[in-house]
């Protein structure tokens, strides 16, 4: 079942391998301030409740589906709990700053606290990959450098080096302090949606490739009965085939949602890179080691079930009715 989540599985590892290179490349400040510098009020928005679709989301999830099978509605909750249980435990762990604190360590002078500086003679100086402006003050020189990532350098006549770090933040949004790595919404995330996927997959009947290209020609294989068959290939190849693409889109819709998630926390300033990537591995990892229980409990005749109100309903009276 797990070769069906294929798409998804490589996805997911396709973005843990970019987000491993950039944050061996990209000094961890600049990296963050390169991610979540693009700030507008429909995104603002937008990721400020989105979000939050990883704290009770999949709890909801799993209350659902206990209306279609027992067996799904556990494989999600256990997900959660346990993906949950670890991300907690690895917090506590390395207690990591989040990039409120660590930018308030790292650059602790704004640039507000330095001298006035008389900004009548100004030279600007632009070339393809920095702006330099130089300007004289009563006391000397000060040079100004401004590059992309909005970390500005002041460095005055005496050597004195102060740094002013814009960190875009989103009103509204509570700020945490430490606890960062991993990241738990985005460990909440990525099990979530490798376990739909799995759930779909699980409950759509897909064939491989091969199996695929026997229904089209069944002539070639033992199958004897043809009277499904069309110009084009049998009735059940073009089933298939259909029920194959819906489950490649699926997993595609799954992954954006899951990355869209995890980005979430970047743009909010919540947390680093790296939160990120160990939150996509402990989300990953734990909803696969907790695949070989679901392929086992989903064969027992209780996880096939499901809760029926009327039925609960018919057994209560009945029984209240004995008494």
């Amino acid at each position: 079942m797990l070769r069906k989540n294929i798409l998804y599985l490589i996805l997911t590892a396709l973005l843990a391998l970019v987000l491993s290179v950039l944050i061996v490349l990209i000094p961890k400040g600049e990296l963050h301030l390169i991610l979540c510098d693009r700030h507008t009020p429909f995104r603002d928005l937008f990721y400020r409740y989105y979000t939050q679709v990883g704290e009770w989301v999949p709890y909801a999830i799993a209350i659902l589906l206990l209306f279609y099978k027992y067996g799904d509605a556990l494989f999600v909750a256990l997900t959660t709990a346990l993906s949950g249980l670890a991300t907690q435990a690895l917090k506590h762990i390395f207690n990591a700053p989040r990039p409120v604190t660590w930018f308030a360590e790292h650059y602790p002078t704004p640039i507000s606290n330095t001298p006035a500086i008389d900004t009548a003679s100004i030279t600007t100086i632009t070339d393809s990959t920095d702006i330099t402006t130089t300007i004289t003050d009563s006391t000397g020189i000060a040079t100004i450098i401004t590059d992309s990532t909005d970390i500005t350098t002041i460095i005055d006549s005496t050597g004195i080096t102060t740094i002013d770090t814009i960190l875009p933040l989103v009103e509204g949004v509570q700020m945490s302090q430490y606890f960062s790595f991993p990241s738990g919404h985005t460990t909440s995330f990525f099990a979530l949606f490798l376990a739909l996927s799995i759930i779909l997959t699980r409950h759509t009947d897909l064939k491989d490739l091969k199996d695929l290209k026997d229904l089209k020609d069944p002539s070639q294989t033992n199958q004897t009965i043809q009277t499904n068959q069309t110009p084009f290939g049998s009735k059940d190849y073009h089933r298939h085939w259909g029920a194959y693409i819906i489950c490649l889109l699926a997993q595609i819709l799954f992954f954006t949602l899951a990355t869209l998630g995890a980005y979430s926390r970047i743009y909010l300033s919540q947390h680093f890179a790296a939160d990120i990537l160990g939150g996509i591995v402990v989300g990953t990892i734990i909803t696969l080691a907790l695949y070989p229980l679901y392929t086992k409990f989903s064969q027992k005749d209780w996880a096939n079930r499901h809760f029926s109100p009327k039925k609960y309903a018919k057994m209560h009276f009945f029984a209240k009715k004995s008494h």
